[in-house]
C-alpha cells in the first residue's frame, strides 16, 4: 500500500511537504504550464467566476511540487464528474525518475452541499470552492486551505492508458 493512499484530500499536501522538506513560501506547488510529463495536451484552461455546482471543478489540475535544484514532483489531481478525487504522479518526472508512466490513486470523494460548499469524505470536512489566480483554492476554514492549478487540458483517460503496471 502506498502512503499516499488513504490520506485526506486536505493533509496530503502536508504530508508531502512533511516528507521532501517542501517551500512553505510557495505552498511547494509552482504553477506551470504542463512539464515534461508522459500525458501531452497540458494547455492551460482559465477558470474564473462563481462556483454552485461540482460541474463547476470538474477536470485535471496540476499539483506540481517544486522541491529545488531543477528537481520538479509531477502530479495532477483529477476531480471526475461524481466526485471522486484522483492523484496522477508522473514517475519519469524529475524527482522519481523512473518509468514512463503514472502511479495512480483514489483518495477522495467530494459532494456538493450547495452554493460553493463541498464535503470530503476524507477529510471529514466541509470546505469553500473559490477560483483565484486561475487556481482552485479549497478553504476549509480556519487558515486550512488547499490550491491546485492551473487547471489543464488533458483527458483522464490519458492517464489510465500510461498508468504503472509494476
Amino acid at each position: 500500500m502506498n502512503m499516499k493512499q488513504g490520506l485526506p484530500i486536505g493533509l496530503l499536501g502536508a504530508a508531502l511537504c512533511l516528507l521532501t522538506a517542501c517551500d512553505d513560501s510557495s505552498n511547494g506547488n509552482s504553477s506551470g504550464g504542463g512539464g515534461g510529463g508522459g500525458v501531452s495536451g497540458g494547455a492551460t484552461i482559465n477558470v474564473s467566476g462563481n462556483i454552485t455546482s461540482l460541474s463547476d471543478i470538474v477536470g485535471v489540475y496540476e499539483d506540481f511540487y517544486d522541491e529545488g535544484g531543477g528537481i520538479i514532483d509531477e502530479i495532477y489531481i483529477e476531480i471526475a464528474a461524481d466526485g471522486t478525487v484522483w492523484e496522477h504522479d508522473y514517475q519519469g518526472d524529475s524527482y522519481h525518475q523512473g518509468p514512463n508512466c503514472y502511479d495512480i490513486w483514489e483518495w477522495d470523494e467530494i459532494e456538493h452541499r450547495g452554493g460553493n460548499t463541498f464535503y470530503s469524505d476524507m477529510s471529514f470536512a466541509e470546505f469553500e470552492a473559490r477560483f483565484e489566480n486561475n487556481r482552485l483554492i479549497m478553504d476549509y476554514g480556519n487558515g486550512w486551505e488547499e490550491e491546485y492549478g492551473p487547471k489543464v487540458n488533458i483527458d483522464p483517460a490519458n492517464f489510465r492508458a500510461a498508468e504503472c503496471t509494476d
